[in-house]
């Protein structure tokens, strides 16, 4: 029986494939990001903009 979810090109996904495809995918969004002049928060569409200090890690090792 055949499966119909394999196609042709499966073989070609390889981890090799998959690493160098989110490399360019990762190079062409900072190019993008870069040209804009945005910062890389204001790309952000959901969630606060806050940094929040628990503990030194010092005191944690108290």
């Amino acid at each position: 029986m055949d499966n119909f979810l394999e196609s042709e090109w499966d073989a070609f996904i390889t981890r090799d494939f998959m690493n160098e495809a989110y490399g360019d995918a990762e190079n062409l969004w900072r190019q993008m990001l870069k040209v804009s002049g945005l910062n890389i928060m204001d790309t952000i569409t959901q969630g606060g903009r806050q940094v929040t200090l628990i503990a030194n890690v010092g005191e944690l090792a108290e």
